[in-house]
């Protein structure tokens, strides 16, 4: 894959820089609300620990087959190294990664995703990374009465995103890059496997 061309953040994300527009591209009309089009990688560490050796460093990471990471969202269609999804200019296509285990055994951290254009129009502006901080969201309670979870805890957590900002309709090729953390021997502590990434094409119409 080769290196994306940077590109521009939408307004309403980080930015990083900026990218000119060559008279060539479509200066797309975004319109003032945008639906949030939420997707979730899940991805078979357990495979990827036995038959991939680690990329040492974040910005080498070692390329995995697509077919060992699962992306789940409403009305999308995908396959082993494709999704499919309607959408429209302007919408925000928001990525989260978790472990088959809910990152709770072995689990992952998203850290990038790298686009590439298949075509000479940007489809997806860059990604870029959003935190958001919940003081009160809710947990199950090991200790509840009824051994059901409930009634929930309350406990700070941090959710991390990655979002784009979708351009165009058409074909975009991104790379997810992920750090991978599995239990030692203890059972209490994750320690880090290592980086890797996936290469996966998303059509919009």
């Amino acid at each position: 894959m080769h290196p994306p061309a940077h590109r521009a953040a939408p307004d309403n994300l980080a930015r990083t820089g900026n990218r000119k527009r060559s008279s060539m591209e479509s200066e797309a009309v975004i319109p003032t609300l945008s639906r949030r089009i939420g997707m979730l990688a899940i991805v078979d560490t357990q495979y990827i620990k036995h038959h991939y050796a680690p990329g040492l460093t974040p910005s080498t990471p070692a390329i995995v087959n697509p077919e060992h990471m699962f992306i789940a969202g409403a009305h999308l269609r995908s396959g082993a190294g494709t999704l499919e999804f309607h959408a429209r200019v302007g919408d925000i296509v928001s990525i989260r990664c978790t472990s088959a285990a809910h990152n709770s055994n072995d689990a992952v951290i998203l850290y990038k995703i790298q686009t590439q254009p298949a075509a000479t129009e940007i489809v997806l502006d860059s990604f870029e990374q959003r935190i958001v901080t919940r003081r009160n969201a809710v947990a199950a309670d090991p200790d509840s009465a009824s051994r059901d979870g409930l009634p929930a805890l309350e406990t700070a957590v941090n959710f991390s995103s990655f979002s784009s900002q979708i351009r165009a309709h058409g074909t975009e090729e991104i790379r997810i890059e992920f750090a991978l953390y599995a239990l030692t021997q203890g059972r209490q502590t994750q320690s880090l496997v290592g980086y890797y990434c996936c290469d996966l094409n998303i059509s919009i119409a």
